[in-house]
């Protein structure tokens, strides 16, 4: 991407911006953006419950334009733009430079600095797993599709790069690789696609 790359299979959400200057595969898989509080909390059990309250996303990534009701999403490689209406009315976003750096700030206390963190579920689940006092409240917010993305001015062929990564992303998804991959890895099968908004 502007000489840096010319593929990232690094959890990149399709959305019609990145289409113009990225070229996308079918979704490997939809994975839950999803509200964290510190474990002692009990006041947060909705997304409608972050009204007022202290929320940590990433900034620029795709939970900062959520809460400011910005977001669109493709829901495939097509890039056919669908809004994701936040149900958050009064946010009070904290943006940092990474999720992992907002859940540190989560960990430390309830309220201390943040009420709430958005981010992906296997993010959230991987600091829970490393012992930070955190907790997944909730319904998902909504599911981004993740695929791989290729960058059209690349010096490869990107167009015949697209085709065959796509193929390759298929054949996964129908031989039941991408499936296994992710009730290995997560417990559960992300590759389906869910609704886009659930709470």
């Amino acid at each position: 991407w502007n000489g840096r790359w010319d593929v990232s299979v690094g959890s990149m959400t399709i959305t019609p911006e990145r289409g113009e200057v990225l070229h996308f595969s079918p979704p490997y898989y939809y994975t839950p953006a999803s509200i964290a509080v510190n474990k002692d909390n009990t006041t947060i059990t909705t997304a409608t419950d972050l009204d007022g309250k202290s929320t940590g996303v990433c900034g620029g990534c795709t939970y900062d334009l959520y809460l400011q009701n910005k977001l669109v999403i493709a829901l495939d490689e097509s890039g056919k733009p669908e809004a994701v209406k936040s149900v958050v009315a009064d946010p009070k976003i904290k943006t940092y430079d990474t999720d992992s750096t907002a859940i540190q700030d989560l960990a430390l206390g309830d309220g201390r600095r943040l009420d709430a963190v958005i981010s992906a579920l296997p993010t959230l689940q991987g600091a829970i797993d490393a012992d930070k006092p955190i907790k997944v409240v909730g319904d998902p917010l909504y599911y981004e599709p993740l695929a791989v993305a290729i960058d059209r001015g690349s010096q490869l062929d990107p167009t015949s790069l697209v085709e065959k990564i796509s193929k390759i992303v298929r054949e996964m998804h129908d031989d039941g690789t991408l499936s296994e991959l992710s009730m290995k890895w997560y417990g559960a099968d992300l590759t389906v696609r869910s609704d886009p908004i659930t709470s």
